[in-house]
């Protein structure tokens, strides 16, 4: 779930496969409307722009069309309508967060050719315009929480070791500088972190 700038609105999906949908419902359980529909290209992964006026999130493939067997980033007004791809080709991207600032969009992609597959951290234009690449593999690197002022992001570094993975939470300049390691067991969650207000402590689980 993701609250709305203003308070009045809640954003959530019921789910994350080919058919799920994203909804918004009031504070107290009313006024439950969906703003995509589960075609067989389900959507996901919601996430308001500071203003409140436009909502990130991913698509999933479209299983009606084997030609689209990717996940893509949207836009779409708050309401539902105008929805427009931010990313187009052969690779997995998803995971998308707005910037406080409202002026980049953090997120995953799987693009890098040298470690196929392997997701690493990007940020982008709310336009989908000037794509930086902020993490290299050969590890798996998901896109978790900017900073409240922008200025960070923590993201989750997935490493395959003989006994399986270990898993560690991360912290970077939003330019990909100075990646510093916040988190010291092998296990430690990183797709829910929740930053301070004041930007001095990050929650997450383990």
């Amino acid at each position: 779930p993701d609250w709305s700038a203003d308070g009045a609105t809640i954003l959530f999906s019921n789910g994350y496969n080919e058919e799920s949908t994203i909804y918004v419902i009031n504070p107290d359980g009313t006024g439950l409307k969906s703003l995509t529909d589960g075609d067989r290209c389900g959507s996901s992964e919601p996430d308001w722009s500071p203003d409140g006026s436009k909502i990130l999130f991913t698509k999933h493939p479209c299983y009606l069309s084997p030609s689209e067997s990717d996940f893509e980033i949207y836009i779409m007004n708050a309401n539902g309508t105008n929805q427009i791809a931010l990313t187009d080709n052969d690779y997995e991207d998803g995971l998308p967060h707005w910037s406080p600032d409202g002026s980049k969009i953090g997120f995953s992609s799987s693009r890098d050719d040298e470690y196929p597959g392997i997701p690493d951290v990007y940020m982008m234009n709310p336009d989908g315009g000037d794509l930086v690449r902020l993490t290299r593999g050969p590890d798996i690197k998901v896109m978790s929480a900017w900073s409240p002022d922008s200025s960070k992001i923590v993201f989750l570094n997935i490493r395959e070791i003989p006994s399986g993975y270990e898993q560690h939470l991360y912290v970077m300049n939003s330019d990909g500088t100075e990646q510093r390691r916040l988190t010291g067991h092998d296990y430690d969650e990183g797709l829910v972190v929740s930053w301070s207000p004041d930007g001095s402590k990050v929650a997450f689980s383990s």
